[in-house]
């Protein structure tokens, strides 16, 4: 039985010692080849848990920016369908870069919201 939990203990310990930290994590950091692959496969799952991902990562970039009283961007400058193109063809030119390297050039492309709520 103690054999058993210094087994335990010496696992949980050798985790830990083993974890790596991320200041990021999700699909926007997936090559924009991984993306495409999964587009093939299934376009309609890709598309929901890609494209989620960058609406979350564009939404918090507004947030912090908001946070230092400067304008953001208006998200619903161009529809979403027109936002999952533009990231499409980006990644397709790029394929070795991030998806979200291309979510980030598709919010600079985004004109900023005017007036006080975005």
């Amino acid at each position: 039985m103690r054999a058993a939990f210094a087994y335990l203990f010496l696992f949980a310990l050798s985790l830990n010692a083993h974890a790596e930290q991320f200041s990021a994590m999700g699909y926007g950091l997936q090559s924009c080849a991984k993306y495409g692959e999964a587009y093939k496969q299934r376009p309609d799952e890709a598309d929901t848990v890609y494209f989620a991902w960058a609406l979350g990562f564009m939404s918090g970039l507004n947030l912090g920016v908001m946070s230092k009283k400067a304008a953001p961007k208006n998200l619903a400058a161009t529809t979403q369908d027109e936002q999952r193109r533009f990231l499409r063809q980006w990644c397709d030119i790029h394929p070795t870069a991030n998806y979200g390297d291309g979510v980030v050039e598709l919010l600079r492309s985004l004109p900023e919201a005017t007036g006080k709520k975005p």
